[in-house]
């Protein structure tokens, strides 16, 4: 009897175990996971891309995902959960086309919760129907590309081509930063169609709008929550009765560097970051506030080291007194056109040297300076180009303020502006690579025996200004104009503006933009011939 009694409390214990056990299993995450795949017809798969796609890791985590949700039938639909601000060009140009792919067997419903930016836009473009939060952050629709390096050969190495060695020619690399371009606003085209009530022009500009915005123009389709994409999901699969599935918990990322899965808001990235990561050149379909802020804050001033083995003469004085913001390889191509004219140079180091350097001098040229001239400054070189003395200001608005410059510009009726022009439409490349080929002269009343012979503009029919100010007076001889759909940022005026001036009784020239005349550069369009007219203007007579 005592037997059975132990044999029957075995059994009691054991059913409780086993009891327990399925009861453990049933409430286990596990469980509740997969339980809908028992019990429902299908589900909707959730794919969540939160933060940035920078490493190949986390791009081949994303790929995993949206093989998956292909590939498995109980997924009736899937639903990108998209806060991000993008990542490299060639990792977005991937999901895009992935998921136009899956799009063809099963509805995808994008929803913004936070940032679709660049990248981020990019892939919820790729879906069949958007939804986003009003104050979701939506568009840039842009390229940020890192130049190449510039690769000297070496006597130890031996490469077979002058673009071995670096792989990218500087000159066409804008070109292919522009085809990147030009290839995600065309599919962002090919996947809104008839719904997009915005123009490529204005998409260009890259503004981050919000998403009431973004719906009026059709960058999204619907006002709501990640709750109504699964239901806007699961009524284009046409299934009332659905489980959901976030596939980043049923396959983790196991990456421990990921950038992804992180708020985009928290990610502190900057270009040492980014170059670590891709070295350049690098192109990205990325926005970053962080990044932003870490441009505005980082400016590059090239200083010489020493300039005294440089000196050859005095015919044409090159101000290097005021942390001027430029190298001596920049102005390589106008040293060695001075010296081929038969004319000598030397760089004005010390200012107190100022009136003396200018007694004998035929040209003061002054680049980019960082530092203001002073009041007895100004007045020598008033009474120097008064004199007969001629005076080029070139200026680099995206290395100084123009405070500098403008400090000898005013006295002279020319203003630069804040700001760099940029153009949409006519450019070279990149949008604030401007082509120019409105050229006009004589368009002040000036005596013939106060002007030069020659024109700044002789043979000239088309150049491109990098970068420029726009430069303002009220006493032009000669200009170059843009054309009226040109901006000049900042301000964000549209209007014709003229980056190129020659003024004061053709004595005064002023020039926007001096990265027109570095390598690779000068060499587009008619440049170079620019300065070579430059130098012969602004040395006769």
């Amino acid at each position: 009897m005592q037997k059975y009694r132990e044999t029957g409390l075995k059994l009691i214990i054991a059913s409780l175990l086993i009891v327990s056990f399925l009861a453990g299993f049933l409430l286990s995450p596990l469980f509740l996971r997969f339980s809908s795949s028992l019990f429902v017809p299908g589900q909707i798969g959730i794919i969540e891309v939160k933060g940035y796609v920078l490493f190949p890791q986390d791009l081949d985590y994303l790929l995993t995902l949206i093989n998956y949700a292909k590939l498995n039938s109980s997924i009736k639909a899937v639903v990108l959960d998209i806060n991000s601000g993008g990542g490299s060009a060639y990792a977005f140009e991937q999901l895009y086309y992935s998921v136009r792919l899956l799009s063809k067997t099963k509805p995808v419903v994008a929803s913004i919760s936070g940032l679709a930016a660049s990248g981020g836009y990019y892939l919820a473009a790729s879906a069949d129907y958007i939804y986003a939060t009003p104050s979701s952050l939506v568009g840039s629709i842009g390229v940020i590309a890192s130049m190449p390096s510039v690769v000297l050969p070496t006597p130890s190495v031996l490469e077979t081509g002058p673009s071995k060695l670096s792989g990218f020619d500087l000159k066409k690399f804008p070109l292919q930063v522009d085809e990147v371009l030009k290839n995600f606003l065309n599919n962002v085209k090919v996947a809104r169609g008839s719904r997009l009530n915005v123009s490529a022009a204005t998409l260009q500009k890259a503004e981050i709008y919000l998403g009431s915005e973004a719906k009026s123009l059709g960058l999204v389709d619907e006002i709501g929550s990640l709750q109504q994409a699964v239901e806007k999901a699961a009524s284009l699969a046409g299934i009332s009765s659905y489980g959901i599935l976030i596939l980043n918990e049923l396959i983790p990322n196991t990456f421990p560097y990921s950038t992804l899965a992180k708020s985009p808001f928290s990610q502190n990235l900057t270009v040492s970051f980014l170059n670590e990561v891709y070295p350049p050149p690098a192109v990205y379909c990325l926005y970053s506030p962080f990044l932003s802020n870490y441009l505005t804050q980082t400016s590059t001033f090239y200083f010489y080291s020493d300039v005294s083995g440089l000196q050859s003469g005095n015919d044409v004085i090159i101000d290097y007194a005021h942390l001027n913001a430029f190298s001596r390889q920049e102005i390589e191509s106008l040293l060695t056109k001075i010296v081929l004219k038969g004319y000598s140079f030397s760089f004005l180091t010390d200012s107190f040297q100022l009136q003396e350097k200018l007694a004998n001098a035929k040209v003061f040229v002054v680049i980019a300076p960082v530092t203001s001239f002073s009041d007895q400054e100004v007045e020598a070189i008033k009474n120097f180009v008064d004199r007969g003395g001629k005076l080029i200001l070139i200026s680099e608005p995206l290395r100084t303020s123009p405070d500098a410059i403008n400090s000898i510009a005013y006295k002279f009726s020319l203003v630069f502006s804040s700001g760099y022009l940029y153009n949409l439409i006519n450019y070279w490349g990149i949008y604030r690579f401007v082509v120019v080929s409105n050229f006009s002269k004589n368009e002040a009343p000036f005596t013939k025996s106060t002007l030069t012979s020659a024109s700044l503009f002789r043979n000239i029919s088309k150049i491109v200004v990098m970068s420029s100010s726009a430069v303002y007076s009220n006493n032009i001889y000669e200009a170059a104009y843009t054309d009226n759909k040109t901006y000049l940022a900042i301000a964000d005026k549209r209007a014709q503006f003229t980056p190129i001036v020659v003024s004061y009784y053709g004595r005064v020239f002023a020039i926007g933009s001096l990265s027109m005349f570095t390598q690779p550069f000068i060499s587009l369009y008619d440049n170079e011939k620019l300065e070579d007219n430059l130098l012969e203007v602004a040395l006769s007579g």
